[in-house]
Parts: C-alpha cells; sequence; structure tokens
C-alpha cells in the first residue's frame, strides 16, 4: 500500500479485515466539512517512536510519521514518491467528518478502491486544527478472544466489507470507534520542515 504507509498514521490497520471500502468514491457529493488544518508539518503521535520534534525531518528516526499539509491538501511525507503528492484531502461534513481516500496497494494485499477514516479534532489555532483523533472506518463488529459469537456486518454494509449507502457508512464510524487508548492520534508541529 505505497500511498497509505506514509499518509495516515495507522499502518498496522489498515492491513486488517475490518475496514470499509467502496469501489467508488461515495462522498464527493456531500458537504464538505468546514474543518480547515493548520497549514505546516505533522506528526503522528507514538509512544514508541521518540524523538526531538525540534530536529529537521530528515534526522527524524526511521520510526516517525510525518506529513506536510497546505491548503487543504498533504504536499509531502514520509516517503512519499514523486507523483503520489498533493493528495486532495475530500473530508465530507457530520459528526464525525470522514476522510475518503483511495486505496492504492501494489502488493494486492488488500482491494482497490475507496476506504474512510473518522475524524475528531481535539485542539485548534485561531480555527485552524493542530491536533485530531483519527481511526478507521471498520465495516462489522469484532470478535472477542474465547467467544462464540460470529462476526457481524454493521447494518447496511455488506459481508465484503461495502457500505451500501452514506448512512450506512456515517453510522460505521460512530459504531467502530475505539477505546481512547486505541486512537490514532495527529498533530501540528511548525510551520515549516525543516
Amino acid at each position: 500500500m505505497r500511498i497509505l504507509v506514509w499518509l495516515l498514521p495507522l499502518y498496522a490497520a489498515l492491513t486488517a479485515c475490518n475496514m470499509a471500502i467502496s469501489d467508488h468514491p461515495m462522498l464527493a457529493g456531500q458537504p464538505k466539512s468546514a474543518l480547515e488544518l493548520k497549514d505546516g508539518l505533522w506528526t503522528v503521535d507514538d509512544s514508541d517512536c521518540k524523538f526531538d520534534h525540534r530536529r529537521p525531518v530528515h534526522r527524524w528516526p526511521k520510526c516517525a510519521g510525518w506529513m506536510i499539509f497546505k491548503d487543504g491538501r498533504i504536499v509531502g511525507g514520509k516517503d512519499a514518491k514523486r507523483g503520489e503528492v498533493p493528495v486532495e484531502l475530500l473530508v465530507a461534513d457530520g459528526t464525525p467528518p470522514i476522510l475518503e481516500f483511495p486505496l492504492k496497494d501494489e502488493g494486492k494485499k488488500v482491494a482497490e478502491g475507496y476506504a474512510y477514516i473518522a475524524i475528531e479534532p481535539t485542539a485548534n489555532d485561531a480555527g485552524h486544527v493542530t491536533t485530531m483523533n483519527l481511526w478507521i472506518v471498520g465495516c462489522r463488529t469484532e470478535k472477542v478472544p474465547g467467544s462464540t459469537r460470529e462476526i457481524d456486518p454493521y447494518p447496511g454494509i455488506d459481508k465484503g466489507c461495502h457500505p451500501l449507502s452514506i448512512d450506512a457508512l456515517r453510522a460505521a464510524a460512530t459504531l467502530s470507534r475505539p477505546s481512547p487508548e486505541k486512537l490514532g492520534r495527529i498533530r501540528w508541529i511548525r510551520a515549516r520542515a525543516n
């Protein structure tokens, strides 16, 4: 998954089976969110990756995830290759706002199409979001270890994890919100990468 490895902080979860996907963009015709992300360098919060954020990104350790936002687009990121940026962010309004992005999988580990991330802003500076929680919009209940219960798709989602409507996608975003310690988190660091 070339684009997703650097685009979002949840790389491990992206290879999991519990991810709502669509073979076409579902949110393009929906009202766009008024959220504005602060332009500049953003990093992924990872308690296992400690480093000095004041240093230039080329001096950050390999474990550090980062991206650069400008005018509502991602214009750079860790391991971003030529031709992969800029990436226009499509964030649909609602509670929670949902980011739709293309899946590109050269290794064919997951189906190509579109996936969804729910966004929960937690801090801002003069109306521009500077910190937010993120989670993959899931498609079904998780099997609890030791349980004999089947894993059931959320209402309005088929067994292949495809939402049958925008309302089903929005409901899945709420139902799949993980516990606070499992949320992904990204935050603004500074205006420039170096």
